[in-house]
C-alpha cells in the first residue's frame, strides 16, 4: 500500500461515512461518492495492471503505482505528473538502457486522438534490455459538450502468458512436424531411388562417353555434367537424411578429399565468392558416417553462401583444427548475421529467415530457405555425440563450429582405409541384376570392357535373377535393392544365402528403408558390400574389384 500521507485522508473519510448492518450506506451520499471518488486512486494503486490519464498534450494527469515503477521508472507518483512518455524515454537512455516504449505510447496516443474511439493494442518494446509485451486498452474523454479534454488507458503485462502460448503452439507445431516426417519418410525412400536412378544413368553414360571422348571441349562439358550430377546426389542425401533419423555408420575417410568434395558440388554456388580451406597438417582422416558428415558441412556452406549474397566482398573460410580430443570444422562468413531475437530459434525445425520470412531484407530475394538445414544439422551433431555451436552479428558474419569427437574405436572390423593398390582381377562371372536399362548397360559396358573383360548376365527383375542364380555358377552378384515384380533385392539376396554363404554380394540402392538395414546386416555377412546410387563409374569397379579379392568388404567412400 503506498503510505504517502495524501493517501491516509481518502481512507479516513471513507471509514467515517460507515455501513449499516445489511451493507447499506449510511450518511450523506454525496460524501460518500466523493470518499469513494478519492479512494479509487488508492485502489488502482494495489493492482499490478498499469492505470493512467493523459491531457491532450499527452502529458501524464495520474498513473498508478505499477505504472510509474514498472514502466516510467519514475521514483514517485507525484514525478510522473506533467512528463510525457518521451521525457522518460530520454532519462532512460541517458542512464544508458535502451527504452523503446517512449515511440510506442506517442504513437497509439494519435490514434485514439485521431479515431475518437476506445482502441486496443499489443505493445512490445524493451524496458531496461527486458522484452516486454502489453495488452492495452485506450480511450478518449469528453467533457459536457462533447469535446475531447483527455485521455485514460489500461494495460496488463502478457509477457509470459504469451510465452507459454507460443511453448504450446510450439509443443503442437512439433507434434504436426514428427507426422509430416512420418509421411516424408514413407515416400522419400521411393522418390530418392527413382531420382537415383536417373542420376545414375546420366552419371553412367557420361563416364562412358568420357573414355572414348579425345574432344577437349565436348570432355568438359560432360565434366560439367558429373558435377551438377554430384550436386543433385547431395540434395537427394539431404533428403534420406531429413526423412529418417538414422544412426551414423561410423566409416574411416580422408577429409581433404571429402571437402574437397564439398567444394566441387557447390562450385556454381561459390562463384563470385572468395573460399579459403585450411586443414592442420596432423589432420588426415575423421570417422563418422561420411554421408551425414557432408550433409552437415553442404548445410553450413550453403548458409554462408546465402549470408553473403548482398556482401560486397563475400568471404567464407573453412578451417579444420584438433581441439584436444575433438576435431573441429569452422565455417565463417562475413555476411549479414542471425539477429539476436532469433538466435534461441535457428535450429528449430521449419524456422527460417529467408525468403518470404526475410523481414530484414538480408538476402538477395531469389533465395529461399526450408528450415530444415541447421535442424538437420543439430540432429547431425547429436548422433556424432559431437556439438554445433555458433558467434554472430547482425550485418558482422557468423560462425559455426562443428565438433567431432575422435573415435577411432567406432569402427567395425574391415573398415578401415586401405590404401594399397589392388591388382586387377579379371574373366570373372557376374550376374548383374538392374531392372533400369540405361544403368545395367553402363554397367555391362564397364565390367566387360578391358581391362576386366567379365561375363556378365543381366536380369531385370527379382524372379529372373533367382533363375540366372539356380542355373548358373557365378563369382559375383551386383544387386540393386528396388526391383519390379514380386520379389525385392532383399528378397534375392537371401535367396542366394540359402544356397551359399560365401559368394560376394554387392547392393547398390538410395533407398532410405534399406540404407538403414543394410548397415547392420554387413556386420554379420563380410561378403555382403553395398554402394549408394548413383556411384561413380570407379567406385563402383573398385567395390567389385575388392570384394573379388576378398579385401573387405566395405569400399572405401571418398564420396
Amino acid at each position: 500500500m503506498n503510505k504517502e500521507p495524501g493517501w491516509n485522508e481518502p481512507k479516513d473519510q471513507l471509514r467515517r461515512t460507515g455501513t449499516g448492518p445489511s451493507g447499506s450506506c449510511q450518511g450523506d451520499p454525496i460524501a460518500i461518492f466523493e470518499s469513494f471518488s478519492k479512494f479509487l486512486p488508492l485502489l488502482l494503486d494495489t493492482l499490478p495492471d498499469f492505470f493512467w490519464a493523459k491531457d491532450m498534450e499527452d502529458r501524464y494527469l495520474f498513473v498508478n503505482k505499477a505504472m510509474c515503477g514498472r514502466l516510467l521508472k519514475c521514483d514517485n507518483i507525484n514525478g510522473a505528473l506533467g512528463k510525457t512518455d518521451l521525457y522518460f524515454a530520454a532519462k532512460e537512455k541517458e542512464k544508458g538502457y535502451h527504452h523503446t516504449f517512449g515511440d510506442i505510447g506517442v504513437n497509439s496516443d494519435h490514434v485514439v486522438k485521431q479515431s475518437g474511439k476506445p482502441e486496443r493494442f499489443f505493445e512490445e518494446g524493451l524496458v531496461r534490455g527486458t522484452y516486454l509485451l502489453l495488452d492495452v486498452f485506450k480511450a478518449p474523454l469528453f467533457d459536457e459538450t462533447g469535446k475531447m479534454i483527455a485521455t485514460v488507458g489500461y494495460a496488463r503485462d502478457v509477457t509470459e502468458a504469451k510465452k507459454n502460448e507460443a511453448a504450446c503452439e510450439q509443443a503442437q507445431k512439433c507434434i504436426s512436424e514428427n507426422e509430416k516426417n512420418a509421411l516424408i519418410g514413407q515416400v522419400a525412400g521411393k522418390m530418392a531411388h527413382d531420382f537415383n536412378n536417373i542420376l545414375g544413368a546420366v552419371m553412367g553414360l557420361s563416364e562412358l562417353a568420357m573414355m572414348d571422348c579425345r574432344q577437349e571441349d565436348t570432355r568438359q562439358y560432360l565434366k560439367d555434367i558429373l558435377s551438377q550430377i554430384e550436386r543433385g546426389k547431395a540434395l537427394t542425401q539431404n533428403l534420406t537424411t531429413f526423412a529418417k533419423n538414422k544412426e551414423p555408420f561410423y566409416s574411416l575417410f580422408n577429409l581433404r578429399e571429402k571437402l574437397d568434395r564439398v567444394m566441387c558440388i557447390m562450385q556454381k554456388d561459390l562463384q563470385g565468392v572468395s573460399v579459403s580451406l585450411k586443414i592442420s597438417e596432423e589432420i588426415f582422416e575423421l570417422a563418422a558416417d561420411p554421408d551425414m558428415f557432408e550433409t552437415a558441412v553442404v548445410s553450413l556452406m550453403l548458409n554462408a553462401i546465402h549470408a553473403v549474397s548482398k556482401s560486397g566482398n563475400p568471404e567464407i573460410e573453412v578451417k579444420v583444427f584438433l581441439e584436444g580430443k575433438n576435431l573441429i570444422i569452422e565455417v565463417k562468413d562475413n555476411g549479414c548475421g542471425i539477429p539476436y531475437e532469433f538466435k534461441e530459434r535457428i535450429y528449430d525445425p521449419a524456422f527460417s529467415l529467408k525468403g518470404g520470412k526475410d523481414m530484414t531484407c538480408s538476402y538477395q530475394p531469389w533465395i529461399k530457405g526450408t528450415g530444415y538445414g541447421l535442424s538437420n544439422v543439430k540432429r547431425i551433431m547429436d548422433k556424432h555425440k559431437g556439438t554445433v555451436s555458433f558467434d554472430s552479428h547482425s550485418f558482422k558474419g557468423t560462425k559455426f563450429l562443428l565438433s567431432f569427437p575422435v573415435l577411432q574405436d567406432k569402427l567395425a572390423a574391415g573398415e578401415k582405409k586401405d590404401d594399397e593398390k589392388m591388382e586387377v582381377v579379371k574373366e570373372k562371372q557376374i550376374l548383374v541384376v538392374e531392372d533400369e536399362q540405361v544403368i545395367s548397360n553402363v554397367q555391362y559396358g564397364i565390367l566387360s570392357a578391358k581391362p576386366y573383360e567379365h561375363r556378365v548376365d543381366i536380369a531385370y527383375n527379382g524372379q529372373m535373377a533367382m533363375d540366372f542364380f539356380s542355373r548358373g555358377n557365378y563369382d559375383l552378384i551386383s544387386l540393386d535393392y528396388m526391383l519390379p515384380g514380386k520379389y525385392n533385392g532383399m528378397d534375392v539376396y537371401h535367396h542366394i544365402r540359402k544356397q551359399s554363404k560365401t559368394i560376394p554380394v554387392l547392393l547398390i540402392s538410395g533407398n532410405i528403408e534399406f540404407i538403414e538395414s543394410i548397415q547392420y546386416l554387413k556386420l554379420s555377412d563380410k561378403r555382403l558390400s553395398y554402394l549408394p546410387k548413383p556411384c561413380r563409374t570407379l567406385e563402383y569397379i573398385e567395390a567389385i574389384n575388392r570384394l573379388l579379392t576378398g579385401a573387405g568388404s566395405w569400399p572405401c567412400e571418398n564420396r
